[in-house]
């Protein structure tokens, strides 16, 4: 399962936890749709500078 971290509170959750809420963080609530788009694109962008 993969881990958050929200920059709102500074706490760690779910992917699945923030999902369940509709993309707001499950311990503050704040929308962290961004930061979840962001995270699950992390590792292509992390391919390309290895070639």
């Amino acid at each position: 399962m993969k881990a958050m971290w929200c920059p709102f509170c500074s706490k760690v959750y779910s992917i699945q936890d923030a999902k369940d809420c509709k993309n707001k963080c499950p311990l503050c609530h704040e929308d962290v749709t961004e930061q979840i788009k962001t995270l699950e694109g992390f590792n292509d962008e992390d391919n390309q500078d290895s070639l």
